[in-house]
């Protein structure tokens, strides 16, 4: 069966009792259910642009020195791996100050999420008052 988990529509979906072979029936037949579900469109908060048609976003100025005190959130990402096309913000080894933020982990510094699937859809950005650098830009593909 398919319930809204977190009761929020859809936006962070969990999944009961579908994998990737379909559902398995307790009198111990298997049966395979196909169907759609809908890509939620991209949303943006805050200063981050989305580029290249939608399929790639990038921090706020990019490629010029992202802004002090900014916070952006997109929406919507697919459930594909990133590929990250630059990736020049603040370092520091907990990423207390600038950073990036995919399925729970902070990225910082020149290592960014490369390959990695946005599980929830949401890919936040913070920066400090401190130190500004180029940015980032990150794209998906469908």
């Amino acid at each position: 069966y398919m319930h809204d988990s977190r009761g929020d529509g859809w936006q962070g979906a969990e999944w009961s009792g579908l994998g990737q072979d379909g559902l398995t029936l307790e009198d111990g037949f298997e049966k395979t259910f196909t169907f759609v579900v809908p890509h939620l469109p991209l949303q943006l908060t805050g200063p981050c642009s989305l580029t290249d048609g939608g399929s790639c976003a990038a921090s706020p100025n990019y490629p010029s020195y992202y802004g002090y005190n900014a916070e952006c959130t997109i929406y919507g990402v697919p459930l594909v791996g990133l590929e990250v096309v630059a990736f020049d913000v603040e370092a520091d080894n907990n990423c207390r100050w600038d950073y990036l933020t995919v399925n729970g982990k902070k990225y910082c510094g020149s290592r960014g999420p490369e390959g990695v699937v946005v599980e929830n859809g949401i890919i936040q950005w913070v920066s400090d008052s401190g130190v500004v650098k180029s940015g980032w830009k990150i794209c998906w593909t469908q």
